[in-house]
């Protein structure tokens, strides 16, 4: 409690609606009074527009467990978040759609009904009677300047990265964690990394790696820990 203004959690924290009724922000409204801190959570949406569809988003979420901000992602994974190309093949067959639609879902063991968010967001943070204006990039997005230009000239002083990386595998890790060295470098902006196997940390507006999640043994990748 007190320990920290923000607490942070990765993309796919909750694999759910985080509105679903007494399921998610009722706990998250008392483990934030219970911190005195706010979080920024990796959830899923419901499509404004398209029923039935989902988003993969961050959540800002204030003490009273109030949602205040929402980014939603916009680069979706092929496959595992959306299905590429089905609205085309709806159109020119029908019996191809179904086709490609069951080896998708023969192939994850589900059907992704994702749906891509369309513009950058930039949040306000209240911190220490000031207001510091964060962004959120979630999984790969940190390797497509444009979001960060974007929303660094929208005032965003801070870049949280929050991604669900499972096993990509050490070197791809260790790419991306470059990748959000540059992005800082760029921006002239602090970077916070969270991933839900590694590599979490903190990067400096010179791209300076400044902490780091380690275990006992050193490793940073696939463990477990609070930074």
């Amino acid at each position: 409690p007190e320990g920290a203004d923000l607490i942070v959690w990765p993309e796919n924290a909750i694999l759910d609606n985080i509105r679903r009724e007494g399921a998610y922000l009722d706990d998250l409204a008392w483990l934030a009074k219970q911190k005195d801190a706010w979080f920024l959570v990796g959830a899923l949406g419901k499509s404004r527009t398209h029923p039935g569809r989902t988003t993969n988003e961050a959540f800002l979420i204030d003490t009273d467990g109030h949602i205040r901000d929402e980014y939603a992602k916009q680069l979706l994974f092929p496959w595992s978040e959306y299905v590429p190309a089905d609205r085309f093949f709806e159109r020119i067959s029908p019996g191809l759609s179904r086709l490609h639609r069951n080896i998708t879902r023969m192939g994850w063991g589900f059907l992704p009904s994702g749906e891509a968010g369309h513009d950058v967001e930039v949040f306000d943070f209240p911190w220490h009677g000031e207001t510091v204006k964060l962004a959120a990039l979630i999984c790969f997005e940190n390797t497509f300047p444009p979001f960060a230009a974007e929303a660094s000239r929208r005032g965003a002083r801070l870049f949280v990265n929050i991604t669900s990386e499972g096993e990509v595998g050490g070197p791809v890790q260790e790419q991306l964690l470059r990748i959000a060295m540059i992005r800082a470098i760029e921006n002239r902006a602090s970077y916070v990394r969270v991933g839900n196997t590694g590599i979490s940390g903190v990067i400096d507006p010179r791209g300076r790696l400044v902490a780091i999640l380690r275990d006992a043994r050193g490793a940073t990748i696939g463990t477990a820990g609070v930074l």
